[in-house]
């Protein structure tokens, strides 16, 4: 669809023209409360009926991220101003440097991990979020993200980790795709 916000647009023109529609989604399609709403909203699900437990998860994400270690931030910024031969610091050099002291969101520590990142009350929360979605056709990645699903690859993203895997992996043996397989079976269920 060209991302999880074009979802809607994409679900929305399917089922105008009747054809039975299912979306696979990574995790952190619930990242976003105006983005995600409406992708439910687009399969009938009631968001009055979830909202309170997608607050709890958010709650939860937010709750994620992990201070810095400023002794490791300087350390890799003057590791890396030792590396360049530059005097000026072009756009180049910002956006590394804004890499290394930028915080990562706690949404892609879970979309690292998938759902299993989740415990007690908020894993109950997703749980049941997750079942109104799949009885309505929108299946959200249980291991975070697609490339998890097989660990060989999971540092290549996209169409280059699809490829790798479609061309040398066994797709109905190989043990590492096992739950790649039960989630396969659950689509094909439906």
């Amino acid at each position: 669809c060209g991302g999880k916000q074009r979802l809607k647009i994409v679900v929305d023109a399917l089922r105008a023209l009747d054809v039975k529609t299912m979306v696979v989604a990574d995790i952190d399609v619930l990242n976003d409360k105006d983005v995600f709403k409406s992708i439910v909203e687009s399969f009938c699900v009631d968001w009055n009926s979830i909202e309170g437990k997608w607050k709890s998860i958010d709650n939860f994400a937010r709750q994620l991220v992990a201070p810095k270690n400023k002794k490791e931030v300087k350390e890799k910024i003057d590791n890396f101003f030792e590396s360049i031969s530059e005097t000026t610091l072009s756009h180049g050099v910002s956006e590394k440097i804004e890499e290394i002291v930028k915080f990562s969101s706690g949404w892609s520590s879970i979309k690292k991990v998938g759902k299993r990142a989740f415990t007690g009350g908020v894993y109950t929360d997703y749980i049941t979020i997750e079942d109104e979605c799949k009885s309505r056709g929108l299946l959200i990645v249980p291991v975070g993200e697609l490339e998890h699903f097989y660990k060989p690859f999971e540092t290549l993203h996209g169409p280059e980790w699809t490829n790798k895997v479609l061309e040398r992996v066994d797709l109905l043996n190989d043990d590492e795709l096992h739950d790649a397989r039960e989630f396969v079976k659950s689509i094909v269920m439906f």
